[in-house]
């Protein structure tokens, strides 16, 4: 006879248990059962490679909710790390601090940004987009991710949140636009 066994661990460490088969009519079997946790405990549903906003207009708000979970033992500090693009080294002093001042205001957001996720918990996390200039931006962000008291960070996550954005354009089909206001 043939028994498949699933083990799910819930933490990155060795599983030790034993699995007993009573047998009425026969000698109990114990059975040394191990398993090794690999991998992070951290979960999503959603595919978190890119995140598209779609076409949307300048000046306006936008967001997208994408839940976390951890379903692992310990609880986890989450971190979302913007990865900034490095700047060309041949651009004049006077063109960079114009460019800078534009660039401090990032286009992606990611609220929260850092979070103490406790144990068997999720948290909804929002991608918010706002942008100024019109055109096709993208940004790198990157999930990382420390286990209970743990002093090394894992990247669990990267992603690129991007969305074209358009200026509004208003076009009147009429030539002159009346009203008239009246309160009695």
């Amino acid at each position: 006879m043939e028994i498949q066994i699933v083990c799910t661990p819930d933490d990155n460490i060795k599983f030790a248990d034993t699995l007993h088969f009573v047998i009425k009519e026969g000698f109990d079997i114990d059975v040394p059962l191990r398993a090794k946790g690999v991998g992070p405990t951290v979960f999503c549903n959603q595919d978190l490679k890119v995140v598209s906003f779609g076409l949307q207009y300048t000046f306006k708000y936008d967001h997208r909710e994408i839940f976390i979970e951890n379903k692992g033992r310990r609880p986890q500090k989450l971190v979302w790390q913007a990865k900034r693009k490095p700047e060309p080294k041949n651009k004049k002093k006077e063109d960079q601090g114009k460019e800078k001042e534009e660039e401090n205001i990032p286009t992606f957001t990611i609220v929260p940004e850092s979070v103490n996720l406790p144990p068997k918990t999720g948290l909804m996390f929002q991608f918010r987009a706002y942008s100024t200039k019109k055109g096709k931006i993208s940004e790198e962000f990157e999930l990382v991710a420390t286990a209970g008291n743990d002093r090394k960070s894992n990247a669990l996550y990267f992603t690129s949140l991007e969305g074209e954005f358009i200026e509004p354009n208003l076009i009147f089909s009429e030539k002159q636009l009346k009203f008239k206001y009246s309160w009695e």
